[in-house]
């Protein structure tokens, strides 16, 4: 029996954000092979280092040597807008992230954008493209450029994300 269309927007609006609280799950349990089972096989990553990584495993690595300068992680998702196309959509949340530096034993805090392209495939929604824009961190890290922070404003169509209208289009 098919759902009610309604029904199923909500269900898939709920499937695209699990995806990103999925990921983090993985990050803060400090297993990168966990996070990127949300990816499909050729997605790409900006994740704070300056580069774009292509591909399930190479992000995967990338990840792993990120997370073993932090003791432990705690990130926090809020404000999750989906916009649905069919087996499309987009998912931008606001991330706040507490990290335990394994050097200093310092806290350093940060709050960032994320930006997900998914894709639906057999095994349900899949992050095709993962970018993270950093809006601020405490205290600032000499490693991380600052113009990789940037105001949420300053992202190209992030302002129109969750901005559907009664027929479900944007």
């Amino acid at each position: 029996m098919d759902l009610d269309p309604r029904l199923q927007t909500l269900r898939d609006e709920r499937d695209v954000a699990a995806v990103l609280l999925r990921y983090f799950r993985g990050i803060d349990a400090g297993r990168p092979e966990v996070a990127v089972e949300e990816l499909a096989d050729d997605a790409t990553a900006d994740i704070m280092t300056g580069k774009v990584y292509q591909g399930r495993d190479r992000i995967g690595r990338a990840l792993g040597r990120i997370l073993v300068r932090y003791e432990r992680t705690s990130h926090h998702v809020t404000n999750v807008l989906v916009d649905l196309d069919g087996d499309r959509a987009l998912c931008s949340a606001y991330v706040y992230a507490f990290h335990r530096m394994r050097d200093s034993g310092q806290p350093w805090h940060l709050w960032a954008r994320i930006r997900q392209e998914l894709r639906r495939q057999d095994r349900g929604w899949v992050v095709e493209s993962h970018r993270l824009y950093g809006v601020d961190a405490v205290p600032p890290r000499p490693d991380i450029a600052a113009d990789w922070y940037v105001h949420p404003a300053d992202v190209p169509g992030e302002l129109a994300v969750g901005r559907v209208g009664a027929d479900g289009r944007p």
